[in-house]
C-alpha cells in the first residue's frame, strides 16, 4: 500500500460537468461512499512519529493549493505487482489514515477468506498500532472485511528501501528480511507501479475529475495486463536466480553453524522460532536480532595492542644446541621465517626521517635474528645433510648467513618446502618433511583464529565509534586505532597467505584446500560487512562535456597479496564510493548479503576470546544469516507455487470464456451475440495460447552459471502439500533446514529436486 503525489488533479471542472464514465467500476473506488466517509474524518491527526516523510508534513501546506487531489493512494500484490480491483483512492489533503484505510479495506472486499495477511506500507510502524480500533469505531459498515482481522493473523511491515529510514530501535519486525514466509519480497512494488505512470501526470493534472480517473482507470488496467502476459519469462528468470541464491546462502549459513558450538547454535535457533512464531506486537520474546552490548571500549583494545608489540619486540629465540629434536628445528625455522618477515616490515617502514628510535630498534632486530640465523645453519647441517651438494647444483650461496652481504631478513633459510621435491629425500633426514606439514598447518589454523578475532574487534570498534566518538578530534584518535587493529588484520592474511604457499609446495594440491582456501583480498571483512561486489568502471554523468569513451578508462580492480588492496572499513553499511565514479552495484543489500568463507570453513570459531561480549554481535549476525537462508528456501518455494497457480488460473479461465458463448439469446440481436460468442471464444483461445507459451517457459532447461535443471510442468503442477520443505525446516536445530544427503554428482555438489522434497 502506497500513495504517489505526483498524480494530482487540479481545480480544473466538475463531477457535475465531467461524471466518468466508471468510476467504482475499476480500480479506483466508488466516489459517493468514499467521500462521505473522508468527511466525517477531515480533522484527522496523521503526522507520523517514527519518520518525518513529506507526505505527511505538507499535507495542509501550500503544497495543496489550487489542487482537488494531492495525489493517489492504492492498494497493490506485493507479489505480482499488480493493482487490487477498487483499490485506489484521490487524496485531498496528502497521506492521511482516512484515505490509506478505505484503500485497504475497499481492495479486500475482492477476497471472500484470508487466513494470513502481511500488509506492507512505509508508515506501517504508524498506521497499524490502532488499525483495529478504527476499524471497529471508524470504518463504516461496508468497508468492514466479512473474515476475521485481527494482530494474530495480519502482520505490518515496511518497504526494504523505507525501512532504514525509519528509528531502528526495536523496528525488526517489520523487516522483511526477518518476516518468515515472504521470500524474496521487498514491499517495494508500490514504488515501481508508479514510476510506470508518472509519464502520464502532466496529462491528467489539468484533466476534469471523471475524465481523468476514467484515463488512470485504463492506464493502471494496461499495466496489469502487461504483467499478466510476461508471467511466464517473469517467474522463470526469478526462478534461475532463487535456485542459485538459496543455495549459496545455505551452503553459508550451514558452514557458519557447523563452525559455531552446537549447544549455542540449537540455543539462537530456538530464540529465532520463538520471535517469528509471536504475533505483533513482539515485546513478550527476546528479539535475537538486537544488539546491546556490542562493544569493546578503546583502552582494551590498545591493551591488546600494546601487547602484541611488546612480545614482538621482545620475542626471543635462543635454542638450546644440545639435544634439538626434528620438531624443534622445524619449529625454530618456521619462528625465523615469521620474525624475518616482521623485519622486512618494520625496515620497508623506517626512513631517514623517523628517527634515532626506528634506526636503533631495526637494529637491535637484525642483530638479534643473525645470532639466532647462525643456530639455525648449525641445526640445518644435522637435519639436513645434503644440502650443501644441492646448493652448489643449484649455484646458490654457501657460505653462510654470517659471510652474506644481504640484511638477516633476506636471507633463504631452505626448509623442506624451499626444497624440490624430487630432492628431498636424498637432502632431508626421515620425517622432517611430514612434521614441517603439520605445523604449517597448525600455523595456518592459527592465522585463521586471529584472523577472526581481529576483525570481530574491528567490528566492535566500529560500532562503538559510530555510537559514541563525536568531534574531530576524538574521531581522528578512535580511527588511528581501527587502522592498527586492521594493519594487523593486513599482517595475518600476508602471513596466511606465504604459509599456504609453503604447505602446497609441500604436500601439493589435496583435500586440504578445501578448508584452508586462497585467501582473496575481498574474502578478509567481518560478518557486519557487507559483501563487496567489484566495481565497474562507470559511465559518464550527464554534465560531462562528452559522451564519448575515455581514452583511458580506470582499470577494474585488481587483487593484490602484499595486503595493500585489502579494503579497510570503517562503517558496517556499505560506504564504499568511486571517486569521481559512478558506482553499479548489483544484488546488494541484506537479503543477498554473504559471509567471507573464513566465517563458515576451517575449525570452529573460539568465542571466549573476548573480542564479542556475550556473543551478542556474533548471535545477531547469526541469527540474519539464518534469516537469510529461510527467504532464499521460501522464494523457491513461492515461485513454484506461482507457476503451478498461474497455470491452473489460465486453464479456469479458458473454461469460463468458453462458457460465455451462448449466454446472450439470438433472438433479440443475433449479429450482436454472435460478435459476443466470437469475442468470447477469442478470449479462451488467448488463454490457452498463454498457457501454452508459459507451460513452454518453464519447461526449459534452467542453466546460469552452475545450475543444470530441467522444470518440467509436471514437477510445477503438483498437488498442493506434497511439498514438505517447509515441516522439514521446523523441527529440530537448524541444522535441518540443510539437508546433508542431497549433494549429487553435479557441478556444485547439489540437487535441487531432492532440495524441494
Amino acid at each position: 500500500m502506497d500513495a504517489n503525489f505526483r498524480l494530482k488533479n487540479q481545480l480544473m471542472s466538475s463531477y457535475s460537468q465531467d461524471p466518468g464514465l466508471g468510476i467504482g467500476l475499476a480500480y479506483f473506488v466508488g466516489r459517493d461512499r468514499y467521500e462521505e466517509h473522508i468527511k466525517r474524518l477531515l480533522h484527522e491527526d496523521d503526522i507520523s512519529t517514527c519518520v518525518g516523510f513529506a507526505a505527511l508534513a505538507k499535507a495542509s501546506t501550500r503544497f495543496s493549493r489550487g489542487l482537488r487531489y494531492t495525489g493517489v493512494g492504492g492498494l497493490s500484490c506485493a507479489r505480482s505487482e499488480m493493482l487490487m480491483p477498487t483499490g485506489v483512492v484521490n487524496t485531498e489533503k496528502g497521506e492521511r489514515y482516512g484515505n490509506m484505510d478505505y484503500c485497504f479495506a475497499s481492495g479486500l472486499r475482492v477476497f471472500t477468506f484470508i487466513v494470513a495477511l502481511l500488509v506492507s506500507y512505509d508508515i506501517a510502524c504508524q498506521w497499524f498500532i490502532n488499525l483495529f480500533t478504527r476499524m471497529e469505531t471508524v470504518w463504516p459498515a461496508h468497508l468492514k472485511p466479512s473474515f476475521p482481522l485481527n494482530a494474530t493473523n495480519t502482520s505490518p511491515a515496511v518497504g526494504k528501501f523505507h525501512e532504514p529510514a525509519h528509528k531502528q530501535e526495536d523496528h525488526e519486525e517489520y523487516s522483511f528480511n526477518l518476516i518468515p514466509g515472504v521470500g524474496y519480497t521487498d514491499g517495494e512494488g508500490p514504488e515501481r507501479i508508479w514510476a510506470g505512470h508518472n509519464a502520464v501526470a502532466n496529462a491528467t493534472k489539468p484533466m476534469g475529475p471523471g475524465t481523468r480517473i476514467d484515463t488512470l482507470d485504463d492506464h493502471f488496467g494496461f499495466w496489469n495486463y502487461q504483467k499478466y502476459i510476461s508471467f511466464g519469462k517473469m517467474l522463470r528468470t526469478k526462478y534461475i536466480k532463487a535456485l542459485a541464491e538459496r543455495n549459496r546462502q545455505m551452503e553459508a549459513h550451514k558452514g557458519w553453524s557447523d563452525r559455531l558450538p552446537p549447544e549455542l547454535v540449537s540455543k539462537w535457533d530456538k530464540l529465532c522460532k520463538a520471535w517469528e512464531a509471536a504475533p505483533f506486537p513482539k515485546t513478550e520474546v527476546e528479539n535475537p536480532y538486537k544488539i546491546d552490548n556490542e562493544f569493546l571500549g578503546e583502552e582494551e583494545v590498545l591493551k591488546e595492542l600494546e601487547l602484541e608489540d611488546e612480545e614482538r619486540r621482545t620475542r626471543s629465540g635462543e635454542v638450546s644446541r644440545n639435544a634439538v629434536s626434528v620438531p624443534s628445528f622445524i619449529k625454530l625455522g618456521l619462528e625465523l621465517e615469521d620474525t624475518m618477515r616482521e623485519t622486512r616490515v618494520l625496515a620497508k617502514k623506517s626512513s631517514p626521517r623517523g628517527g634515532q628510535r626506528q634506526e636503533t630498534e631495526l637494529t637491535a632486530q637484525r642483530r638479534a635474528l643473525t645470532e639466532k640465523l647462525e643456530v639455525y645453519e648449525r641445526l640445518r647441517g644435522v637435519y639436513m645433510p645434503g644440502l650443501l651438494q644441492l646448493l652448489v647444483d643449484l649455484g646458490e650461496d654457501v657460505d653462510g648467513v654470517s659471510s652474506n652481504t644481504l640484511d638477516p631478513e633476506e636471507v633463504k633459510l631452505w626448509l623442506p618446502s624451499d626444497i624440490p621435491a624430487a630432492r628431498r629425500e636424498e637432502v632431508c633426514v626421515v620425517g622432517l618433511v611430514e612434521v614441517e606439514d603439520k605445523l604449517r598447518t597448525a600455523q595456518l589454523n592459527d592465522c585463521i583464529h586471529n584472523l577472526r578475532h581481529t576483525l570481530r574487534v574491528k567490528s566492535h570498534m566500529v560500532l562503538f565509534k559510530n555510537k559514541n566518538i563525536v568531534g574531530q578530534r576524538p574521531g581522528l584518535r578512535s580511527r588511528a586505532i581501527i587502522d592498527r587493529v586492521f594493519e594487523r588484520a593486513k599482517n595475518i592474511a600476508n602471513r596466511y597467505r606465504v604459509l599456504r604457499e609453503a604447505k602446497k609446495r609441500l604436500v601439493g594440491s589435496g583435500a586440504w584446500e578445501e578448508i584452508l582456501q586462497e585467501l582473496k583480498n575481498s574474502d578478509v571483512h567481518s560478518y557486519r560487512d557487507q559483501e563487496r561486489l567489484p566495481v565497474n568502471s562507470g559511465r559518464r554523468g550527464t554534465n560531462e562535456d562528452t559522451w564519448e569513451p575515455e581514452e583511458n578508462p580506470r582499470p577494474e580492480r585488481e587483487e593484490r597479496n602484499d595486503g595493500d588492496g585489502i579494503d579497510l572499513w570503517t562503517e558496517v553499511r556499505d560506504i564504499q564510493r568511486g571517486a569521481g565514479h559512478r558506482v553499479d552495484r548489483v544484488a546488494t543489500g541484506e537479503t543477498r548479503r554473504g559471509n567471507s568463507w573464513i566465517w563458515t570453513s576451517g575449525l570452529g570459531i573460539s568465542l571466549q576470546d573476548g573480542a564479542d561480549d556475550e556473543n551478542e554481535v556474533c548471535r545477531a549476525e547469526w541469527c540474519r544469516s539464518r534469516a537469510r537462508a529461510q527467504r532464499a528456501k521460501e522464494e523457491v518455494m513461492l515461485l513454484k507455487e506461482e507457476m503451478k497457480r498461474t497455470g491452473l488460473y489460465l486453464e479456469w479461465k479458458e473454461k469460463w470464456w468458453k462458457e460465455r458463448v451462448g449466454v446472450r439469446s439470438a433472438e433479440r440481436d443475433a449479429p450482436l451475440c454472435e460478435g459476443l460468442d466470437a469475442y468470447a471464444y477469442k478470449k479462451a483461445e488467448h488463454e490457452r495460447q498463454l498457457l501454452h507459451s508459459f507451460r513452454e517457459e518453464w519447461s526449459k532447461s534452467l542453466s546460469e552459471g552452475d545450475l543444470e535443471e530441467v522444470l518440467t510442468w509436471e514437477e510445477v503442477s503438483d498437488e498442493p502439500g506434497n511439498d514438505s520443505e517447509d515441516e522439514s525446516g521446523e523441527e529440530g536445530d537448524e541444522g535441518s533446514d540443510y539437508d546433508e544427503g542431497n549433494e549429487s554428482e553435479g557441478t556444485d555438489g547439489w540437487d535441487y529436486d531432492q532440495m524441494e522434497e
